[in-house]
């Protein structure tokens, strides 16, 4: 008899309740296995789609889910916007996007944060004759220009209070490290830095020149300052790059041809455009690639994570002209050449969105539309990480979702 016989044989003469239990067994087992396998295969599914998609739009899989959960307990309004941000506004209204869809409004009385739930979360009475604010997305900053009080903020309200002399401007990287442009008794201009936990770091003072500008570089360990003086009867930009554990310049660049007026990092280098061209360099000092724009008026800069986007037009006033994107080298990633009046330009993420006179467009980095949004009576607009923008109004703020 053959081993395949006996096999057989053994298995048919199985006692009737060992049968049993094994066909049992097999009964209970076999649904378990075959949930696992559907669930895991309309998760593959759900994925392939998403992937797909996202690649057709152009944009990521992880910033559509990130859209779907900023409009979870958010009322979609009648022209398919989402949420409502109201508050009193006022010419001297100045805004800002914060963490989880809060809104930061800054008025000349007050200082209030929002949420697209219509809910008040916090606010300060804060009395400025110019208010600015500035924003890393996180976190945000609001001052009046001039004056010696910076509120440090975050979603949920304040985080410090820092005195000052005479504040003419201040940034916030975007890993929490703040550099205060001041004002110093027997100085030009001073700069003082200040660590993601509210700690005094470093103070660069400048007897020579006057500062403009200054941002913390990635890993806040330098600092950049714009410092303006004279040449020859004519206005020269310098960009010094500081240590933190140093009071002189490790790096010095002179601007002979033009007026820096903004300044941050894209893709590890220092950034800093000027009324005609665009330059980016290394903490070295070694020039990495630049931009030259002297025959267009720079109307429009902002520095994201890996690239800059510009608003340049042909003429002196008015706003028609074309919205670039550029990587860290300085060549073009994307243009677009607009026929209508440019309001206002935001960009973060993967994305740039243009606000006209009755509508705000959104674009990926290369400049290719991603969505539109027809809306009005908007005054600003702030770009999301994920593809939303938060657009703002006199006295109502709205997120739009491409």
């Amino acid at each position: 008899m053959s081993e395949e016989f006996e096999f057989y044989k053994d298995l048919r003469e199985d006692a009737p309740e060992q049968v049993e239990s094994a066909e049992t067994r097999s009964r209970l087992q076999e649904p378990v296995r075959d949930k696992k396998k559907l669930l895991f295969a309309a998760v593959a599914v759900m994925v392939l789609l998403l992937v797909a998609f996202a690649s057709a739009r152009q944009g990521t899989g992880v910033d559509i889910l990130r859209r779907y959960v900023a409009t979870v307990g958010l009322e979609q309004n009648e022209d398919g916007t989402w949420g409502s941000y109201v508050y009193d506004g006022g010419r001297l209204s100045r805004f800002a996007a914060l963490g989880e869809g809060h809104l930061l409004h800054v008025s000349g009385t007050a200082i209030s944060i929002l949420d697209g739930r219509g809910n008040l979360i916090y606010k300060k009475e804060a009395y400025m004759e110019n208010p600015a604010v500035y924003s890393n997305g996180a976190a945000a900053i609001a001052y009046d220009v001039g004056g010696t009080t910076l509120w440090w903020l975050d979603k949920d309200g304040e985080v410090a209070k820092i005195d000052c002399n005479g504040i003419l401007s201040a940034t916030l990287n975007r890993e929490g490290w703040l550099a205060v442009t001041d004002q110093y008794s027997g100085y030009k201009g001073a700069v003082q830095v200040y660590t993601p936990h509210q700690e005094k770091a470093f103070t660069f003072c400048s007897s020579e020149r006057f500062v403009t500008d200054a941002c913390v570089l990635d890993g806040g360990k330098r600092l950049a300052a714009v410092t303006v003086g004279q040449r020859d009867g004519v206005f020269t930009s310098n960009v010094l790059v500081y240590r933190l554990d140093s009071t002189e310049p490790e790096t010095a660049l002179a601007i002979d041809d033009g007026f820096v007026t903004h300044v941050g990092m894209v893709d590890g280098n220092i950034a800093f455009a000027a009324d005609t061209c665009l330059t980016y360099m290394n903490s070295k000092g070694e020039l990495n690639g630049s931009y030259d724009y002297s025959a267009l008026y720079l109307r429009g800069c902002e520095f994201s994570e890996d690239f800059t986007t510009l608003l340049l037009t042909r003429y002196r006033s008015g706003t028609l002209g074309a919205v670039m994107t550029l990587n860290e080298k300085g060549e073009v990633i994307g243009a677009e050449e607009m026929d209508e009046e440019i309001l206002d330009i935001s960009a973060a993420g993967h994305y740039v969105s243009v606000r006209f006179n009755d509508r705000v467009e959104i674009y990926t980095r290369k400049m290719e539309l991603y969505g539109t949004q027809e809306l009005s009576r908007v005054t600003h607009i702030f770009q999301q990480e994920d593809g939303t923008v938060l657009a703002v109004g006199d006295t109502k703020a709205v997120l739009v979702m491409p």
